[in-house]
């Protein structure tokens, strides 16, 4: 009787000191669980693999140490943009308090940013590693593996970054470096004397289905073609196509390339499309200077189109 309380004893004991969290470095990164995308790409992890390093920093806008980081992580994703290095900032504050910040904030925040989903992404790998303050940063691989954690303004941080890079070189993207030869190709021709509708559709046709997976390039391409004061054959055609693979690409939710959309199609001659344009991307907008420019050009719009002119 004596030897099976033991046994029992023994048993609860070994069930107390184990810990609760499951995951240490070298495992694979849990995937994110976001309630909403403030600043930058909605994100999979599992989408970045083979692609791209990913800096998960969790901080909150009333945290000073984290407000103190922000500087710093802006420098290391404009320095680290062209090796495929992708910075997010989580907080589980509320969406509101977050896009009021992040809008203050300005350029001085120039990496993705969201809201956590009641803490499901920081329990995931903050409350799992036994991490209690804030702000702190985990590093995940190409491979998708955790590949440190810690204070994003250790000096090992960056080291960190800088050791993964070399390790694990970005891959180079083919498709899209032969996408950007043909838009070289195209703007030349576009800007020269003897560019027929004809050749540039050709051309701008392959470089788009190169560079449909690349959002930036396609908004490039759109707005190139509309705003360049230099080009002589302006190809809205193209411009349309552009746009419209990158506002796929951003699933609807980017007001910026939908008034793309609405400039383009103003220039097409279709005010209608236009201001249907300009409403959706009123109702997707989260920035509020933002707002308040779509709602003088949605009112300067209506007006001209019930004018007739």
């Amino acid at each position: 009787m004596i030897a099976r309380r033991w046994v029992l004893l023994g048993l609860i004991a070994m069930s107390v000191t184990v810990p609760a969290w499951a995951i240490e470095i070298g495992d694979d990164a849990p995937p994110l669980m976001i309630k909403k995308w403030v600043k930058g790409d909605k994100v999979k992890l599992d989408d970045l693999k083979d692609r791209e390093i990913v800096v998960i920093e969790f901080w909150a806008t009333w945290c000073a140490p984290c407000r103190k980081s922000i500087p710093h992580l802006t420098e290391l994703q404009a320095k680290f943009q062209k090796d495929r290095v992708r910075i997010i900032g989580v907080s589980t504050e509320d969406s509101s308090t977050v896009m009021n910040f992040v809008h203050g904030m300005g350029k001085k925040m120039e990496y993705t940013v969201a809201v956590d989903n009641d803490s499901k992404t920081s329990n995931a790998l903050m409350q799992e590693f036994d991490v209690q303050g804030i702000p702190h940063a985990f590093i995940i691989d190409r491979k998708g593996k955790i590949a440190w954690h810690g204070h994003p303004l250790d000096d090992d941080f960056e080291e960190e970054i800088e050791l993964l890079v070399k390790k694990q070189p970005a891959p180079a993207d083919k498709k899209l470096k032969e996408a950007q030869r043909l838009q070289k190709e195209y703007f030349d021709l576009a800007r020269s004397d003897s560019a027929s509708k004809d050749d540039l559709a050709k051309i701008g046709k392959q470089m788009i289905k190169l560079g449909s997976h690349d959002r930036d390039f396609l908004v490039d391409i759109a707005r190139t073609i509309v705003s360049n004061k230099k080009i002589k054959t302006r190809d809205l055609d193209t411009a349309e196509k552009a746009v419209e693979s990158a506002n796929e690409l951003a699933e609807g939710k980017d007001c910026k390339i939908i008034e793309l959309r609405a400039r383009i199609a103003y220039k097409k001659g279709d005010k209608q499309e236009s201001l249907k344009f300009l409403r959706e991307a009123l109702s997707v907008c989260e920035e509020f200077d933002h707002e308040d420019k779509l709602e003088k050009r949605i009112t300067r719009l209506r007006k001209k189109i019930e004018a007739g002119s």
